[in-house]
């Protein structure tokens, strides 16, 4: 897969993509990009891989209840500030079923 949007668009200000990347990266560009930016900004460390969402809901409180199943099979709920939904659609397409009305077939 290669991205439709260039480099310059599609990068974050305050993190540009390098120079030496295509001017419409290669997805293996891309995930390097979104992985550097996740170190350099410390947020790697955040994120938990391997891990099902299987409920989202919020609390009285104002935070987020999420519970999770790991490929383990072990199972947790937490409690978060924010919730950003990442669904993958570059890696795994998931299509509404049945077809919204006036979805495109072809």
């Amino acid at each position: 897969l290669h991205i439709n949007t260039n480099r310059h668009l599609m990068s974050y200000s305050d993190f540009p993509m390098p120079e030496s990347y295509p001017m419409f990266p290669h997805h293996s560009h891309i995930i390097r990009y979104f992985e550097d930016y996740a170190r350099h900004f410390g947020v790697a460390d955040l994120i938990t891989y391997n891990t099902e969402v299987t409920d989202v809901r919020p609390t009285a409180d104002g935070t987020w209840r999420v519970a999770t199943r790991h490929r383990s099979g072990t199972t947790t709920e937490q409690d978060y500030r924010a919730v950003i939904v990442a669904n993958g659609h570059h890696w795994s397409p998931r299509y509404p079923e049945p077809p919204f009305p006036g979805q495109f077939g072809g």
